[in-house]
């Protein structure tokens, strides 16, 4: 199990987390719950346990090879967080119309996914309400993390394939275009930013705070 990424996080998603029963008497500044915090003296607040977990979190030894703890394939980190591919690569649009919205953020694609989590972003909508590995919190990558991690690893261990094809981004570029990456060459620049009514591929990542 996992604490909650966002949101609210009770002392029984804590105790439960520890191997405690649900009901047993904790506080914030008990030692175990401050080492699976990661935050060793000082304010500590509920909010300190976004996505964090019990099981041992992944080594360099563990890039590109599946996490079963954590849902999918590990494939390095960004922004202070561990980063996890799914293995199945989908074609979606990234939005029904070339109209303008998207996400805005180039780093968060998270934020972007969760924003944007509806029938008219097929993409977003796919990976937001994505169930697989054990796992509901998937999204799609923002622009830097697609053409960081996900790009860069991308052939590393045991990851599936994800061919040569274009793959969308959650982050917007224009009014009626998104960025995305062309996975044969690394560019963001031909088949990878095309008008957003056009099917690119997706494939949805998760994270888990460093």
């Amino acid at each position: 199990m996992t604490l909650p990424v966002s949101g609210p996080i009770s002392f029984c998603d804590v105790n439960v987390e520890l191997g405690l029963t649900s009901t047993d008497p904790l506080s914030l500044n008990d030692a175990a719950v401050r080492t699976l915090f990661g935050v060793a003296s000082g304010a500590i607040s509920m909010s300190d346990g976004y996505g964090c977990s019990s099981v041992p979190k992944p080594g360099a030894g563990d890039l590109g090879v599946y996490c079963a703890d954590w849902g999918g394939y590990y494939i390095g980190t960004y922004c202070s967080f561990y980063l996890f591919t799914d293995a199945t690569t989908v074609g979606k649009q990234f939005k029904t119309a070339n109209t303008s919205g998207g996400g805005a953020s180039f780093t968060d694609g998270y934020t972007n996914t969760y924003n944007f989590n509806t029938a008219e972003y097929p993409s977003m909508n796919y990976a937001g309400s994505l169930t697989t590995g054990g796992f509901t919190d998937w999204f799609v990558a923002a622009l830097s993390q697609l053409s960081g991690p996900q790009w860069t690893n991308r052939n590393c261990g045991t990851i599936p394939s994800y061919g040569s094809g274009g793959y969308w981004s959650s982050t917007q570029l224009s009014g009626y275009r998104a960025w995305g990456i062309c996975f044969a060459t690394g560019s963001s620049n031909d088949c990878a930013s095309p008008c957003k009514v056009f099917t690119c591929c997706t494939r949805a990542i998760r994270r888990l705070a460093v």
